[in-house]
Formats: structure tokens, sequence, C-alpha cells
């Protein structure tokens, strides 16, 4: 599984490594804006994207179960195939609204000896737990309200596996090696051809003396030769990789390339085309996901911090298509474009790539603690002057 989990991670990374752009709609509360960007990271929920992201990509399919946790934070579980989990969600007629969510495993129940098929049931505001007893479903835990308005599961499923449209070609490069390995291993180290009649056995290789001898004058002792079969086996084998990468929208490039100086952004852009338009092909499938992860973060944002009002925020979010980038030149970009008046002082500080949620916030108040202080040094001075003045300043007798 060395190319499927090659193949399925580089994936995973360009979608889910960077976290999404988010831009809140004209007219929201700049402060709980950034409480929001601040709580999603607090929450790991980037973390939970790329983890249910990468069940998808290896299994089918893959949901994220959020919860309230004992402490009251916002924590998560990420459900897949291949950790034991059937998931399957219910929609409502218009195919795309959840109208329920069932996860089926085995559990251990408390007092039992042998796990027990369970299904767990989700609705918008309940919560309830199904085990099996023969033949007939019964109610291992009440109905119980979850604490959200809506089902805290987050789901996804791919139409393939991540490597399944190459998933041949990877059979065919497998088996090239397998043979390559045979080949190796029977003809390496040479093999003695001896005929005649009356020959001693060349000793063991710990002996002394690498003499074979016969009294045959018809004898005969020499290595069969091999033909040199690696040109022709690398070539094939590099084609299937080839093709392979290409299929699969997958990178991978060797530091030799990127030696020798400080490569443009345009340049690392035009290696990694391939795993770019893949990642661009898959965004509209993801997005559904990455709006129902926003709205539950937005409602436990809320349930923990009650003076906030997350129903007024609207977060526009857009997955962030992860490639290596010369940091330096595009930090550039964003300074240039701001000192051309093309972006706002807010947007540049968001685009910056080490800016913090609260960046343009901080910008804020330096300029302003700047501009108080200069008016304080102003006012000081002015104070100083009118100090030194003399009161009542003499008057110009004129007759």
């Amino acid at each position: 599984m060395g190319l499927q989990n090659m193949i399925a991670t580089k994936q995973c990374v360009h979608l889910w490594a960077k976290q999404p752009k988010f831009t809140a709609k004209r007219g929201s509360s700049t402060e709980d804006f950034v409480r929001f960007k601040e709580y999603w990271t607090q929450r790991n929920a980037q973390s939970a994207l790329y983890l249910m992201a990468k069940s998808a990509l290896t299994t089918g399919d893959g949901a994220t179960y959020w919860f309230i946790s004992e402490s009251g934070s916002l924590n998560y579980k990420v459900w897949s195939y291949k950790d034991g989990d059937m998931l399957i969600p219910v929609y409502k007629e218009n195919g795309i609204d959840m109208q329920l969510f069932i996860r089926r495993y085995y559990s251990l129940p408390e007092g039992e000896q042998n796990s027990v098929d369970t299904i767990d049931i989700y609705s918008e505001t309940t919560y309830t737990q199904l085990i099996s007893k023969g033949t007939k479903w019964v109610v291992s835990l009440p109905e119980r309200v979850h604490g959200f308005s809506q089902i805290p599961v987050s789901y996804h499923r791919e139409p393939d596996v991540a490597w399944g449209a190459g998933q041949d070609l990877i059979d065919k490069i497998e088996r090239l090696l397998s043979d390559m390995r045979e080949s190796n291993a029977y003809f390496a180290f040479g093999i003695m051809f001896l005929s005649g009649g009356d020959i001693q056995v060349m000793p063991p290789k710990t002996s002394q003396g690498k003499l074979i001898i016969s009294e045959d004058s018809s004898a005969k002792a020499q290595l069969l030769n091999q033909t040199d079969l690696s040109p022709a086996l690398k070539f094939e084998y590099e084609q299937y990789t080839k093709q392979l990468y290409r299929t699969t929208g997958t990178v991978v490039i060797d530091p030799e390339i990127l030696k020798g100086g400080d490569q443009s952004g345009a340049y690392i852009k035009n290696l990694y085309n391939d795993a770019i338009q893949y990642a661009m092909d898959a965004k509209p499938r993801w997005q559904p996901v990455l709006e129902k992860v926003v709205s539950i973060v937005k409602e436990a944002l809320e349930i923990e911090d009650k003076n906030i009002n997350m129903r007024a925020l609207t977060v526009i979010s857009d997955p962030d298509i992860y490639v290596p980038m010369n940091i330096a030149e595009e930090i550039r970009l964003v300074n240039e474009s701001f000192t051309a008046g093309t972006i706002s002082l807010q947007t540049a500080s968001e685009a910056n790539f080490i800016s913090t949620p609260d960046e343009n916030e901080r910008i804020v108040q330096e300029h302003q603690a700047e501009e108080d202080l200069k008016a304080q040094q102003a006012q000081d001075l002015l104070e100083a002057k009118t100090g030194d003045a003399p009161t009542n300043p003499p008057q110009n007798n004129i007759p």
C-alpha cells in the first residue's frame, strides 16, 4: 500500500493542509469575525477536516462527530470505515439536507464480555443508541438532547479512493518490480556452467584456492551470460510511474530540481500544475463539507461564549489549495499591492502568511497608539512653550 498511501496523503495535503480562506460578509462585526477565526484554530477544526478527508480518500467516506466535552469546550471524533464504523446518512427529499445520521459499529457495553452490534442515531436535536439483542434492536441509551440545533456530524463520500483511477497501473508497477527482483535474485551472483568428466568441485568460499580441476581435456567451466534487461525494465517502470502520477494528479519533486537558488513562485506552481488542477476539480465536492463545519463551529462558539451572537455573522469559506511557495515573494506581492492602493490594509493583513487572525486590529491599535503619542508630545511641547512665555507681555507705547 505504499503508492496508494502516498497518493492519498498528497491529495489530502493539497486540499486541507492550509486553513481555508475566510471572509466576513460586508457589514458583519469585525470583532466577531476575528473571534471566529481564533476559535477555529483553538478547537483544531482544521485537523478534523484533514483527518476526515484522509479517511474519505482512503476508504471512500468519512465523518466527524462534534460534541461539547465535559469541560464545556468543543471537541471532535473522526469516524472511518478503517476503524470499523459504518456511516449511513439519511437525507431529506431534496437529497441535500440531512434528516438523520446513523453510525453502526461494535461496542462493549458495561458489564458485557463480548462486543455487540451498536447503532447511534442523530437527529437535528437528539441522539439515541440501540444495541442488537438477537433478532431485535433495543434501546441502550434513551433519546437525549445533544445540545446543537443541527446534526453535529460533517460527512463526505468520495466517488472513488484517491488512487482508484491508477490502480491498474499500480498493479503493473508492483508486478514489474517483482519480476525485476526475481531476475536479480537468480542472476545477480552469476551461474557457473561446467561440462566434461572427472571435475573436482570448487572449494567452499571459506577455503583457500579458487581452482576447478579435471583430467578431461574437453572439460569446460564458464559463467553463463545474462542478457541485460535493465534498460527495458527501467523504461517500462518510468512510463508506468509517469502515467500513474498524471492519472492521479500526484506530483513528486526531486529535491535536485530545486537546487541552486531561490525559485520563483510561478516556477514552483508550474511544477505542481497537475496537483493544482486535481485539487481544483475536487473543491466543489468538498465545499458543502466545509460550510457544514463552519456552521457547527459558529454554533459551538455561541454555546461556549453566551456574549457572542454568531447568527449575525456570515462567514464565506473557500478551501485554499496548498502548494509549496516562495513566501518572501508572496509577501512582497501583498505589500506592493497595498502600497499601490489596489487592496485595503485589512485585506493585506489577512493575505499575509505570517499574520495572526487579529492582525488588522493590532495594526490599527498600533497606529492609534502612535497618533496618541504624537498628539501627547505636541501637547506637552505647547504647554512647555506656554509656561516659558511671560504672563503679561510688554505693550508698545505708541503715542
